[in-house]
């Protein structure tokens, strides 16, 4: 494939994928919100026109590893009721 087809291609591709995401961001976003509990402000996303895998990020409004801080700092002491596989 000629190199200008295929950026035109990759655009496509693009193009297509965030009228995708775009059109359904509010009902990720939802998703995400009910399982964390933590209200989705961003979210990013991105496509290897290569491979075809799909990354997508959300950006929170609460840090979710806040909570397990205590218990990394623990574990790492040797003072963690928890042990390790």
């Amino acid at each position: 494939m000629a190199p200008l087809c295929r950026e035109g291609c990759v655009a496509r591709l693009k193009q297509v994928r965030s009228r995708l995401v775009g059109g359904c961001r509010d009902a990720l976003g939802q998703l995400v919100e009910d399982a964390t509990g933590a209200r989705v402000v961003a979210m990013h996303t991105d496509l290897s026109a290569r491979t075809g895998e799909r990354g997508v990020a959300f950006g929170r409004d609460e840090d979710l590893d806040a909570p397990f801080d205590a218990w990394r700092g623990a574990r790492k002491a040797g003072n963690c009721p928890l042990r390790s596989a």
